[in-house]
């Protein structure tokens, strides 16, 4: 728990989109205070989505449907009140919601978006980067140039 920020920080995803199946990345596992970065199908669209759930409240943050495969970095910028989604070098989303973690950030999971999963969507993985404090926007854009 003290390498990940409890309160704001930055979960940085190099990726190598090999196919698309559900993949994903959680920051805890305990459903209720989490952070969960993905590669889904909702409505027949494929996206990029990441959920922060937090004590009393949850933000969702997506991205437009995805056609190609192909190399992504995307970041997840996360303070109460600043949530940033970045994808190769565009701020993609944003929400002003508040977040609090009733309990404390302390792992990080590789799963499938239906169970866990270490096949070959966690092939793809190139990097991942924890940061325990949030970074400026224009960081921001700057790690997530391709």
């Amino acid at each position: 728990s003290d390498l990940i920020g409890q309160t704001e920080g930055v979960l940085f995803v190099e990726w190598s989109l090999l196919n698309f199946g559900g993949q994903e990345i959680a920051v805890n596992d305990d459903f209720v205070n989490y952070i969960s970065f993905g590669f889904l199908t909702i409505s027949g669209n494929f996206l990029i989505r990441v959920v922060i759930s937090g004590s009393s409240s949850i933000t969702i943050l997506s991205s437009a449907p995805i056609s190609n495969l192909g190399d992504y970095k995307i970041l997840l910028k996360y303070k109460s009140g600043e949530n940033k989604l970045f994808i190769n070098g565009v701020l993609i989303a944003t929400s002003t919601n508040s977040i609090t973690f009733s309990n404390s950030l302390n792992s990080l999971f590789l799963h499938k978006a239906t169970g866990k999963y270490y096949g070959n969507g966690s092939k793809g993985l190139k990097n991942i980067q924890l940061y325990k404090t949030a970074l400026t926007d224009a960081e921001c854009v700057s790690l997530t140039n391709l």
